[in-house]
């Protein structure tokens, strides 16, 4: 694709959403509030027709009312209403039904920090990868495992992941891509034949490795940022992480010939941001430090351990 020769450009957003209702209107009216051109490494612009595809997966609360309120003032939104919902299937569906030469995928309650989101997010796919994810910050500062691993997780650093400095990445950062806000060429989308079915949960995880055996790059941008987190509890923690492991080792079995490294040095870097951020006052965290301080630590000690036996009971199968 030679984006330096278009004088505009099809982009289409996917959005599933699922009893989103608290998220949807802010993140919608975030997407089109984006600057409609994209700046090139040569000076050139290209306007950009956007498509948003909203996949509704069965919500019970107010999601579909607000994307039909939305439809009514802006005729680029479309709805689709499904009965299930799952990782792989309902983006691919989306992809499908999309006709932008790039394929962006959003989450619901992933809010676009600024206006530069999308052109800074698909700026390297017009260039120099063939996919991208954006940086993301959490919603709320508060002394909370989520909190941290996201701070640790994306840096303020841009970066080209490729097949050979993949492995460094994922050890420091553990991360590789995120569907939570991501842009893919649509031709090699459907070339590697979109997210895997097979895999329950980081589908995203399993089509990064997919480019990386084709010798394809990966654009980190911390310059496309969306505020995005979970204050989950103790027993969501477990079982987010659970299945975290349960969908790596699925993808280990996939991909028996590609190295996958874990974020061994992620835990590390979150327990260096501590002090910074309680000394800086970054957080709201409540008066008894030191109890919030050993709940936290517990809360990765059960990630931790979730993952892993979330992974060994698929091996093992």
């Amino acid at each position: 694709m030679q984006g330096t020769s278009m004088d505009a450009i099809d982009i289409s957003i996917v959005i599933p959403t699922l009893n989103e209702e608290r998220n949807i209107s802010e993140t919608l009216s975030g997407v089109l509030n984006q600057v409609r051109n994209v700046e090139l490494a040569n000076g050139r612009k290209l306007s950009v027709n956007l498509e948003i595809i909203v996949i509704d997966s069965g919500s019970t609360d107010r999601t579909v009312e607000i994307v039909r309120e939305f439809q009514r003032r802006y005729s680029n939104i479309k709805l689709v209403t499904l009965n299930f919902f799952h990782h792989s299937l309902t983006r691919n569906l989306g992809a499908k039904l999309s006709g932008g030469e790039i394929i962006v995928f959003l989450n619901a309650d992933a809010r676009p920090a600024n206006n530069m989101w999308l052109a800074n997010l698909v700026k390297p796919v017009l260039s120099v990868a063939e996919a991208s994810f954006s940086r993301q910050v959490p919603k709320d500062k508060l002394f909370h495992f989520e909190y941290f691993r996201i701070l640790a997780s994306y840096p303020h650093e841009s970066s080209i992941i490729n097949r050979k400095n993949y492995a460094s990445f994922v050890m420091k950062h553990g991360v590789l891509f995120s569907t939570v806000s991501c842009a893919i060429r649509r031709d090699i989308f459907f070339e590697l034949g979109g997210f895997d079915p097979k895999v329950p949960i980081n589908e995203d995880l399993e089509f990064a490795i997919k480019l990386l055996k084709r010798n394809l790059k990966i654009a980190y941008v911390a310059e496309s940022t969306v505020e995005h987190s979970h204050f989950l509890g103790r027993l969501d923690v477990t079982k987010r992480y659970f299945k975290f492991g349960l969908g790596q080792s699925v993808i280990r079995r996939i991909h028996k010939d590609f190295p996958l490294k874990s974020g061994i040095k992620l835990l590390v870097r979150i327990l260096r941001l501590l002090p910074h951020q309680i000394q800086s006052g970054a957080l709201k965290y409540r008066r008894h430090l030191l109890v919030e301080f050993v709940d936290l630590l517990l809360l990765l000690f059960m990630a931790s351990l979730a993952f892993i036996l979330g992974s060994k009971l698929v091996r093992t199968r």
